[in-house]
């Protein structure tokens, strides 16, 4: 019974010692130098970051795009005609 549980407590600080050491190459250098590598700003991933940047310059391409027909008058349709249009 004794024997039993020196294995007992042997293998589970074997394992402990396995789980918390592991197959790690991580620093604490590494990790005072970038906390977070992930992060490319205070709260996005670089794609997040990419696909934010995307959304808004779309946005305002259209944007443009409308004022510039308004000012030209190709907005909307030509009340001129005396015929109707579709």
């Amino acid at each position: 019974m004794l024997q039993a549980v020196r294995l007992s407590v042997l293998a589970l600080g074997l394992t402990a010692t396995a789980l918390l050491s592991g197959c790690n190459t991580i620093t604490s250098a590494d990790i005072r130098d970038d906390p977070t590598p992930e992060l490319y700003s205070q709260t996005q991933t670089y794609e997040q970051f990419r696909n934010d940047l995307v959304i808004h310059r779309h946005h305002a391409w259209r944007t443009i795009h409308d004022d510039l027909a308004r000012m030209f008058f190709v907005d909307k349709n030509t009340q001129l005609t005396p015929w109707p249009v579709p």
